[in-house]
């Protein structure tokens, strides 16, 4: 498990590209509560925007799908601004989850700053996580738990 602290709070804005239903909304992602989720409707890709509060360095991943409806194929999009355009939105890292339902780390151990231990990719203050292909037949993705560890950057301004 990460040692790196969670950057997901009340101040992190989440989109999602699309909603099956209402009961499965994007609040489901992040609520801790292992009986709500999201699921998105049919159709690929999906993906999931998560826009911070302030620059970020992304460490680890942690996504807990329901097998038989994860991603196969994925990646990760950042953007430096709170609003990019798609245009805007650069390539990051990609990965491939396995189609369990239990918890997954990524871990990103990338080319960017080290901090700690480790090495960090970044710094953003958007992250898409786009899910090119599902092994649901239909396109469908469900996550029942997203977390997004790291280093915060304190002290910066709106981009």
């Amino acid at each position: 498990m990460s040692t790196y602290p969670s950057l997901i709070d009340e101040g992190t804005k989440i989109r999602v590209s699309s909603t099956l239903e209402r009961g499965t909304g994007r609040k489901g992602l992040t609520d801790r509560n292992e009986e709500t989720c999201w699921t998105s409707a049919q159709g690929s890709p999906q993906h999931i925007t998560i826009v911070f509060p302030t620059h970020i360095l992304l460490h680890t991943l942690h996504m807990t799908f329901q097998g038989g409806f994860s991603g196969k194929r994925c990646r990760l999009l950042s953007s430096p601004t709170a609003s990019p355009s798609a245009d805007e939105l650069a390539p990051l890292a990609s990965f491939h989850p396995q189609d369990v339902n239990r918890s997954q780390e990524f871990r990103f151990d990338g080319d960017g700053e080290g901090v700690g231990n480790g090495k960090v990719l970044g710094p953003f203050k958007t992250l898409r996580i786009v899910f090119d292909e599902s092994s649901d037949f239909f396109g469908r993705i469900t996550v029942y738990d997203l977390d997004v560890r790291g280093v915060r950057l304190e002290g910066e301004g709106e981009a």
